[in-house]
Protein backbone atom coordinates (compact mmCIF):
# COMPACT_ATOMS: atom_id res chain seq x y z
CA UNK A 1 0.00 0.00 0.00
CA UNK A 2 2.68 2.60 0.51
CA UNK A 3 5.03 1.39 -2.16
CA UNK A 4 4.38 -1.38 -4.30
CA UNK A 5 0.97 -0.58 -5.37
CA UNK A 6 0.66 4.03 -4.10
CA UNK A 7 0.12 5.09 -7.46
CA UNK A 8 -1.79 2.54 -9.22
CA UNK A 9 -4.87 1.80 -6.40
CA UNK A 10 -7.68 3.80 -6.52
CA UNK A 11 -8.76 5.63 -3.84
CA UNK A 12 -11.83 3.41 -3.43
CA UNK A 13 -9.54 0.57 -3.01
CA UNK A 14 -7.81 2.00 -0.74
CA UNK A 15 -10.14 2.13 1.80
CA UNK A 16 -11.93 -0.91 1.07
CA UNK A 17 -8.30 -2.50 1.93
CA UNK A 18 -7.99 -0.63 5.02
CA UNK A 19 -11.20 -2.15 6.36
CA UNK A 20 -10.49 -5.56 5.97
CA UNK A 21 -10.26 -6.70 9.37
CA UNK A 22 -8.60 -10.20 8.59
CA UNK A 23 -5.15 -11.42 6.65
CA UNK A 24 -7.30 -13.56 4.44
CA UNK A 25 -9.57 -10.94 3.39
CA UNK A 26 -6.98 -8.61 2.49
CA UNK A 27 -4.78 -11.74 1.00
CA UNK A 28 -8.05 -12.71 -1.27
CA UNK A 29 -8.19 -8.92 -2.04
CA UNK A 30 -4.52 -8.07 -2.73
CA UNK A 31 -5.48 -11.39 -5.59
CA UNK A 32 -8.35 -9.74 -6.99
CA UNK A 33 -6.13 -6.92 -7.27
CA UNK A 34 -3.85 -8.00 -9.43
CA UNK A 35 -6.39 -10.08 -11.38
CA UNK A 36 -8.39 -6.96 -12.61
CA UNK A 37 -5.47 -5.33 -13.96
CA UNK A 38 -4.02 -8.45 -15.43
CA UNK A 39 -3.97 -8.15 -19.03
CA UNK A 40 -4.87 -12.15 -19.81
CA UNK A 41 -7.82 -12.38 -17.09
CA UNK A 42 -7.05 -15.82 -15.12
CA UNK A 43 -2.90 -16.46 -16.62
CA UNK A 44 -0.96 -18.21 -14.35
CA UNK A 45 1.74 -15.03 -15.27
CA UNK A 46 0.45 -11.16 -14.72
CA UNK A 47 2.42 -9.73 -16.97
CA UNK A 48 1.47 -6.55 -15.75
CA UNK A 49 2.16 -6.78 -12.37
CA UNK A 50 5.58 -8.30 -13.05
CA UNK A 51 6.03 -4.65 -15.36
CA UNK A 52 4.92 -3.03 -12.27
CA UNK A 53 7.52 -4.62 -10.12
CA UNK A 54 10.48 -4.14 -12.66
CA UNK A 55 9.47 -0.41 -13.04
CA UNK A 56 9.71 -0.02 -9.31
CA UNK A 57 13.18 -1.50 -9.42
CA UNK A 58 14.18 0.90 -11.72
CA UNK A 59 13.37 3.72 -10.37
CA UNK A 60 14.80 2.59 -7.57
CA UNK A 61 18.28 2.11 -9.04
CA UNK A 62 18.25 4.63 -11.18
CA UNK A 63 16.17 7.63 -9.86
CA UNK A 64 17.23 7.24 -6.32
CA UNK A 65 20.77 8.38 -6.78
CA UNK A 66 21.72 11.10 -5.33
CA UNK A 67 18.37 12.54 -4.60
CA UNK A 68 18.53 11.67 -1.20
CA UNK A 69 15.29 9.51 -1.44
CA UNK A 70 14.35 6.27 -2.96
CA UNK A 71 14.26 6.54 -6.39
CA UNK A 72 10.69 5.44 -6.41
CA UNK A 73 9.52 8.23 -4.04
CA UNK A 74 10.83 10.58 -6.65
CA UNK A 75 8.73 12.76 -9.93
CA UNK A 76 10.72 10.74 -12.19
CA UNK A 77 10.36 7.31 -10.42
CA UNK A 78 6.52 7.58 -10.20
CA UNK A 79 6.53 9.32 -13.83
CA UNK A 80 8.44 5.91 -14.73
CA UNK A 81 5.94 3.48 -12.57
CA UNK A 82 2.88 4.93 -13.88
CA UNK A 83 3.96 5.26 -17.11
CA UNK A 84 6.34 3.48 -18.26
CA UNK A 85 9.98 4.44 -20.13
CA UNK A 86 9.52 7.44 -22.54
CA UNK A 87 9.63 6.70 -26.34
CA UNK A 88 11.65 9.95 -26.68
CA UNK A 89 13.78 11.82 -24.43
CA UNK A 90 15.30 15.58 -24.90
CA UNK A 91 17.70 16.41 -22.17
CA UNK A 92 19.07 20.09 -21.97
CA UNK A 93 22.38 20.27 -19.82
CA UNK A 94 21.88 24.07 -19.32
CA UNK A 95 23.23 27.53 -19.84
CA UNK A 96 23.83 30.75 -18.00
CA UNK A 97 19.70 31.34 -18.33
CA UNK A 98 18.05 28.25 -18.73
CA UNK A 99 17.84 25.50 -16.00
CA UNK A 100 19.18 22.30 -16.56
CA UNK A 101 15.96 19.71 -17.86
CA UNK A 102 14.72 16.89 -19.48
CA UNK A 103 11.69 16.38 -21.34
CA UNK A 104 10.42 12.90 -22.24
CA UNK A 105 7.30 11.60 -23.99
CA UNK A 106 5.83 8.60 -24.15
CA UNK A 107 3.30 6.48 -25.94
CA UNK A 108 3.21 3.61 -23.30
CA UNK A 109 0.82 5.33 -21.31
CA UNK A 110 -2.95 4.20 -19.91
CA UNK A 111 -5.43 3.20 -22.36
CA UNK A 112 -7.02 6.29 -20.99
CA UNK A 113 -4.97 8.48 -22.80
CA UNK A 114 -5.49 8.23 -26.77
CA UNK A 115 -2.30 10.81 -27.48
CA UNK A 116 1.41 10.58 -26.00
CA UNK A 117 2.23 13.54 -23.78
CA UNK A 118 5.42 15.48 -22.73
CA UNK A 119 6.30 15.00 -19.27
CA UNK A 120 9.20 18.16 -18.17
CA UNK A 121 11.48 17.29 -15.06
CA UNK A 122 13.85 19.60 -14.67
CA UNK A 123 16.62 20.46 -11.68
CA UNK A 124 15.92 23.25 -9.18
CA UNK A 125 18.89 24.83 -7.79
CA UNK A 126 20.73 21.47 -8.48
CA UNK A 127 18.36 19.32 -6.29
CA UNK A 128 16.73 16.44 -8.33
CA UNK A 129 14.54 16.56 -11.12
CA UNK A 130 11.14 17.00 -10.56
CA UNK A 131 8.21 17.62 -12.36
CA UNK A 132 7.81 20.73 -13.78
CA UNK A 133 4.05 22.23 -13.92
CA UNK A 134 3.75 24.88 -16.48
CA UNK A 135 0.57 26.72 -15.67
CA UNK A 136 1.37 26.46 -12.07
CA UNK A 137 5.35 26.76 -11.67
CA UNK A 138 5.26 29.27 -14.55
CA UNK A 139 8.29 29.96 -17.41
CA UNK A 140 10.57 31.54 -14.50
CA UNK A 141 11.24 27.68 -13.41
CA UNK A 142 12.85 27.16 -16.57
CA UNK A 143 15.16 30.08 -16.59
CA UNK A 144 17.91 31.22 -14.00
CA UNK A 145 18.12 34.86 -14.65
CA UNK A 146 16.11 38.36 -15.51
CA UNK A 147 13.84 35.93 -18.33
CA UNK A 148 12.03 34.65 -14.55
CA UNK A 149 11.70 38.73 -13.78
CA UNK A 150 9.88 39.07 -17.38
CA UNK A 151 7.94 35.93 -17.34
CA UNK A 152 6.16 35.51 -13.81
CA UNK A 153 3.91 32.67 -13.47
CA UNK A 154 0.14 33.21 -14.36
CA UNK A 155 -1.53 34.84 -11.86
CA UNK A 156 1.36 36.20 -9.95
CA UNK A 157 0.98 40.18 -10.96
Amino acid sequence: MEQDVVYIITKDERVRFLALASDDARDKFIKDFWEVRNPVPGAEINTYKEEIYQRIAFANSRFGIGSGSEGWRTDRGRTYITLGAPQQKDVHRGAATYAPSKFGSTQTSPPSFRNPFTSCFMTRWRKRLQILQPYLDGPDKLTTGVEAINNPPPGSR
